[in-house]
């Protein structure tokens, strides 16, 4: 499960709370760019899957989402009445391994994204795109996003019927809350700068782009990975027998 995870922790673009503008003609990918977009796609890549969101959002998974799906999971939930504290342990156990796995291979998503976005934008429009989320408005949507973004109800369904088939609807279903955690942190200085994005070229083709980086991210995370997934299933075993064991000797 642990990769899947990673990727939709990754994958959840704060684009998605923008206002949506009319949709405009499907960026045209030139066959080469130059070596300068290709620099900016890789910066704007890194900038909205950067390592302070990604951290803040593996934080909120372990916290939040992942113990209230464990529990509802009967087998789960059937130890913790049997040994309280065996979904603390687990995630403790697992928590970990999932925050340097997914930290670890952001590198390899922003070179899998940067092509794309290096094709879509010109080298203006990547400029353009840059100064929003470095802005005060543009801060303030990533962090809504990462604050609000919620797995749920994807992760309880790898929990409860094994099905580790991740589709961009998972994401979209996702990021729906941070959208409206956006919407309702956002300022009325924010209303002007979204505008104009939206109105800009870039804006225009931000939606098909998007949309276009999310199922590259879902592809990217779906490719199998056996040790990750190995090493982490004896963390969990090992965190619940030892949990079991300690609490059998009070």
């Amino acid at each position: 499960m642990i990769a899947w995870l990673a990727v939709a922790i990754q994958a959840a673009q704060p684009a998605a709370a923008l206002p949506r503008p009319a949709p405009a003609p499907p960026p045209v990918v030139a066959e080469q760019v130059s070596a300068e977009r290709l620099r900016l796609g890789l910066e704007l890549a890194t900038l909205m899957n950067n390592r302070d969101l990604t951290r803040m959002q593996v934080d909120k998974l372990l916290r939040e989402t992942m113990p209230a799906t464990f529990r509802q999971n009967p087998e789960i939930a059937g130890l913790e009445k049997m040994y309280p504290g065996t979904v603390d342990a687990i995630v403790a156990a697992i928590g970990p391994l999932l925050m340097s796995y997914t930290l670890e291979n952001l590198p390899g998503l922003w070179q899998e994204l940067a092509p794309t976005y290096a094709a879509s934008f010109t080298e203006a429009e990547l400029r353009e795109l840059l100064a929003f989320y470095r802005s005060p408005t543009g801060v303030r949507l990533m962090d809504a996003m990462g604050r609000g973004s919620d797995y749920s109800s994807m992760i309880s369904r790898m929990v409860h019927t094994d099905n580790r088939t991740m589709t961009v609807d998972d994401i979209r279903t996702g990021a729906a809350g941070g959208v409206a955690q956006a919407t309702r942190d956002a300022r009325p200085e924010d209303t002007p700068v979204l505008l104009a994005l939206m109105r800009s070229g870039a804006g225009r083709k931000l939606p098909a782009v998007t949309a276009k980086v999310q199922q590259q991210a879902v592809a990217w995370g779906s490719r199998p990975d056996p040790e990750i997934e190995t090493e982490s299933a004896k963390l969990v075993e090992k965190a619940v027998l030892e949990h079991i064991a300690k609490a059998k000797k009070q």
